[in-house]
């Protein structure tokens, strides 16, 4: 991203975007001083589907969301063996968060994270378990 930017070029990169909100912080520096943009690849909120349902929930539609539940499974070895390596919050996850924050509004103010730790025998997707909790009583 900064190399990108130092060439006075626009960014648009895959997560994660940096490994800390320091070098996030430094990213949106860079970019203000070049004035350049900076985006993040995240499409969900973008997909017809869920952009509908996020308009009915902005616009008052559906009411008020109060509490959400996102599940995916994924158990095509052949296609999927990559998220045996722990990689499945970086790549579905970050994807599910930030549809999260759209349907809400903004940012959680409270996060739990965890992976309990698989069967060795296991072959697939890990389990992650994330708990988003916002200031307003809502949660996901």
């Amino acid at each position: 991203v900064l190399a990108g930017l130092a060439a006075g070029c626009h960014v648009l990169c895959e997560k994660p975007v940096a490994r800390s909100t320091t070098d996030v912080d430094a990213l949106l520096d860079a970019a203000r001083a070049a004035e350049r943009t900076v985006a993040v690849n995240h499409e969900f909120t973008r997909m017809p589907i869920l952009a509908e349902t996020l308009r009915r929930l902005h616009d008052g539609s559906h009411g008020r969301l109060r509490f959400a539940q996102v599940w995916q499974v994924a158990n095509d070895r052949g296609a999927t063996r990559w998220m045996a390596r722990n990689r499945t919050m970086r790549e579905f996850g970050t994807h599910v968060v930030d549809l999260l924050m759209e349907a809400v509004g903004g940012p959680p103010s409270l996060v739990t994270a965890r992976m309990p730790r698989p069967d060795p025998a296991m072959q697939g997707d890990p389990i992650d378990l994330v708990e988003l909790e916002w200031s307003d009583w809502r949660a996901a």
